[in-house]
């Protein structure tokens, strides 16, 4: 049934009222100030038989609205068909957006994530296909790459890291290095068909660069995640390349001088990043640790680390490698530089 111009102009002025309403609702984020609880039917009224995107607009924000705060208690795969429906049938790139990032909230649930990865499902590959355009994308590949195997697979599958370093830079935000980050350092601890297109599309080298610049801590931890992850599952030469981009030894020390002791989360990483350079079985090692790098590392060792009162067992298991290592690191002669030990 179509809508009369007044009839439409009535509704719109409904729908704005109603989501008003629901931003400063005094009692719950689906709740309005009327009493009124918001429903799936609430979101047909608004997304159906509307000629208006306006319209459309707020019925998706109440979609949005309930997945954030009453999914577990809606009929997920109802919800997945207007979510569906709202994508096919829309242009409108804010109704567009609000149903992808109720895509974000669906894959947290069992039901609807398997119904999203059947074969014939094309919303997670449209989503793939967006993400340039659609950054807020990467969460729901992130939380799958975070899931099984099954599920970073089809992040691998559907071509998502070979185009990730392109997101970051026509999308720089430290929430969204944050988000790639945590799922590049999920995928190199799968599948070795993951840990390959991670190598191939180049997503080692960022987070490198990324340890010496002004970020929040969680960014910081999840940059130094993805180099821990890699040193322990890429291949020699590949490190190699990435080290030629970014010297990946300076900037872990340069990372660890900067953090405090008691900073647990992002000194775990960090010092198994190091331990793992540093490793005198490590196949990269000669062509990774200069004697620059080997006699600053052994002197943070010395200065930092063997006086420490560390009580976290993972990172007292990599000072005390590291420990082991610093009187291999550099001998020192009277009249000459430092020389590195192999």
């Amino acid at each position: 049934m179509k809508l009369s111009r007044a009839r439409a102009s009535n509704l719109r002025h409904v729908a704005v009222g109603a989501i008003q309403s629901l931003v400063s609702a005094k009692y719950d984020a689906t709740t309005l100030v009327s009493g009124h609880h918001l429903t799936l039917a609430d979101v047909d009224r608004y997304c159906h038989d509307a000629e208006s995107e306006d319209i459309q607009a707020m019925g998706s924000t109440i979609l949005l609205r309930l997945c954030e705060h009453c999914l577990a208690n809606l009929p997920r795969l109802e919800v997945l068909e207007r979510v569906v429906q709202l994508l096919e049938r829309s242009h409108e790139p804010s109704v567009r957006r609000n149903a992808r990032l109720c895509v974000n909230h669906l894959v947290l649930h069992d039901d609807t994530r398997q119904r999203l990865m059947e074969p014939g499902n094309q919303v997670l590959r449209r989503m793939a296909d967006e993400l340039l355009e659609a950054p807020e994308n990467v969460r729901t590949f992130a939380e799958l790459a975070a899931m099984e195997a099954a599920e970073c697979a089809i992040v691998v599958q559907l071509g998502v890291l070979a185009k990730l370093a392109a997101v970051m830079r026509l999308h720089p935000s430290e929430a969204l290095e944050n988000e790639v980050a945590w799922m590049v350092s999920n995928v190199l601890v799968d599948t070795p068909e993951s840990i390959r297109a991670a190598a191939d599309a180049g997503l080692v080298a960022p987070f490198v660069r990324l340890l010496l610049e002004e970020r929040p801590n969680r960014v910081h931890i999840n940059a130094a995640y993805v180099i821990k992850h890699a040193l322990a599952s890429l291949k020699p030469h590949e490190i190699e390349h990435a080290n030629r981009l970014v010297p990946i030894g300076q900037c872990i020390l340069g990372r660890l001088r900067a953090t405090d002791l008691d900073n647990t989360k992002l000194l775990s990483p960090l010092l198994s990043a190091l331990a793992s350079l540093l490793a005198p079985d490590a196949s990269f090692r000669a062509a990774l640790v200069t004697p620059e790098l080997a006699h600053l590392s052994a002197d943070y060792i010395r200065s930092q680390l063997l006086s420490a009162k560390i009580k976290d067992p993972s990172i007292a298991k990599s000072c005390e490698k590291l420990i082991a290592l610093q009187s291999s690191l550099v001998k020192i002669d009277d009249n000459t530089a430092p020389r590195f030990v192999l």
